[in-house]
């Protein structure tokens, strides 16, 4: 009897210390995530809660079993970076580095700061400024001051380019389009002949490469007449250009 209960203390006593040499692997290994993004994060370790939130610019440790993991940082419930196999060795605590930047958008608030070709017509552009707010998913285009001040316009297109298409009167002010020759020239009853109609004028915007800039471009259209009477029109796209800086741009709010 004395001989079981001697070996019965010798399983439980070695039992006791290879459990925690089993876990060892587990309480040793650890990874850390530093948040060098402006929105506070989460870790997620295999799909699993590591730890967070984490703070822009701070960091936070998680302890995982050593071998390879899938880990993930998210703002809220979107992923903005991950990586696959990251191999956690036993005894290690390596740091996982997420650089984040929002990435370029046409929303912001933008002054114009030049205009092509700069005439009479043009230049009240100047020094105007426009707000571009995206809802959903179209855009919507304000002039802040200027001539064009009032209602939004809604525009489609993407971070990078917004575009809408306007149905302009053809009969223009004189001398802003390209070969229009609307002067003493022009017949007239020129003017009477196209009084009402309109054609398709495209106006976009477009986000510069370091999104400190937009280009703003949009047709211009040529009045052709016949023997005195109106022929056809012809459109140049992309004859006037602005040039618009950026003043200020969406504010990100940190998500816990």
């Amino acid at each position: 009897m004395k001989i079981v209960s001697k070996i019965l203390m010798f399983v439980l006593l070695v039992l006791s210390f290879s459990l925690p040499i089993a876990d060892k692997s587990y309480a040793l290994a650890q990874i850390s995530l530093q948040n060098n993004s402006n929105f506070w994060l989460n870790l997620y370790i295999d799909g699993n809660f590591g730890c967070g939130p984490v703070m822009p610019s701070g960091f936070c440790t998680s302890s995982v079993k050593a071998g390879p993991h899938l880990l993930e940082a998210k703002k809220g419930e979107e992923v903005i970076s991950s990586e696959k196999d990251v191999n956690i060795g036993d005894g290690t605590s390596p740091t996982w580095t997420v650089n984040y930047e929002e990435p370029a958008t046409v929303e912001g608030v933008w002054q114009v700061i030049s205009v092509s070709p700069l005439n009479s017509f043009t230049q009240g552009a100047l020094n105007n400024k426009v707000s571009i707010v995206r809802k959903g998913e179209v855009y919507e285009v304000k002039w802040l001051d200027g001539p064009l001040t009032g209602a939004p316009a809604v525009y489609s297109g993407s971070e990078k380019q917004i575009v809408k298409v306007y149905n302009d009167p053809i009969l223009p002010s004189p001398g802003i389009n390209p070969g229009d020759d609307w002067g003493d020239s022009r017949p007239a009853n020129l003017a009477q002949e196209v009084a009402g109609m309109t054609y398709p004028d495209t106006v976009s915007y477009t986000l510069s490469v370091d999104g400190n800039s937009l280009q703003k471009s949009w047709d211009a259209v040529s009045v052709q007449w016949k023997n005195g009477h109106y022929s056809h029109y012809v459109i140049s796209p992309g004859f006037f250009k602005e040039t618009l800086k950026r003043i200020s741009g969406p504010v990100s709010k940190p998500i816990q």
